[in-house]
């Protein structure tokens, strides 16, 4: 029997026995992340997300970093690197500035993704001329910009609590997704809770999966936002309009 202990571990291991391997001294500094998640940042919207089970927390570091100027996350990680290099033992900082390397990643993923994005300039052109168009033109935009996605979409008859029917997914693998969207009041100087109870209502009459309410501008009300957060009404405003309103203007 091999005694225990360090001694006893050490010469298990180098007589092949059985019992885990001891980590390396440098895996403490290398952050862990689930199988695939690279990928998963990398490419949100590919077929990556059939097989990796991995959503970041909106307000997690790297998300914030993703979100920021591209350079913030190589300036970070040369401050660990630099840390590394003043306060760990020479033979050690290789290994424990590897730890900088996701940093990198995210960084080269926030730039790649900010080379892409569209001009302030254009962002506020695109809203400003969505914001001249008359109501049946607002309308068409938005039909045309899910269209342009591969969304089914169909006007609804004016009056009524939802404007439009949106429907995605594949019909053929019966996983068809239905919402409906509230579009007409997206110009209003103030958003309440009126408008999204009565979406809400549609939505559960009609049966549909999910409820979104446009916000082109105004206010929206804090009981107004924490009705559609209990209810599961989203709020299309923001950067995720902005992409909508530039691929219906296409």
């Amino acid at each position: 029997m091999v005694p225990g202990g360090p001694a006893g571990r050490a010469r298990r291991y180098s007589a092949g026995g059985a019992g885990p391997r001891p980590a390396a001294p440098w895996a403490a500094f290398l952050p862990h992340f689930p199988p695939g998640a690279w990928a998963r940042l990398a490419f949100p919207h590919s077929k990556v997300d059939a097989f990796v089970k991995f959503k970041m927390a909106p307000n997690s570091g790297f998300a914030v970093l993703l979100r920021s100027p591209w350079w913030i996350s190589f300036a970070l990680a040369g401050a660990i690197v630099a840390a590394c290099a003043a306060l760990l033992p020479r033979h050690l900082v290789p290994f424990a500035a590897a730890g900088a390397l996701p940093l990198c990643v995210i960084g080269c993923i926030a730039a790649w993704r900010q080379a892409r994005a569209p001009s302030r300039a254009r962002v506020e052109a695109a809203r400003a001329a969505a914001l001249a168009l008359p109501w049946r033109d607002l309308r068409a935009l938005f039909e045309r910009a899910w269209q342009a996605e591969g969304h089914t979409v169909q006007a609804l008859p004016d009056g009524g609590a939802a404007d439009l029917l949106v429907q995605r997914g594949d019909a053929h693998a019966a996983s068809v997704q239905t919402v409906l969207v509230a579009a007409r009041r997206a110009k209003a100087a103030r958003h309440g809770t009126e408008p999204l109870r009565a979406l809400h209502a549609e939505v559960q009459r009609r049966g549909a999966q999910a409820g979104s309410y446009v916000v082109l501008q105004g206010e929206v009300s804090e009981a107004a936002r924490a009705f559609a957060r209990e209810h599961g009404i989203a709020l299309l405003e923001g950067a995720a309009l902005d992409t909508l309103l530039l691929q219906g203007q296409r």
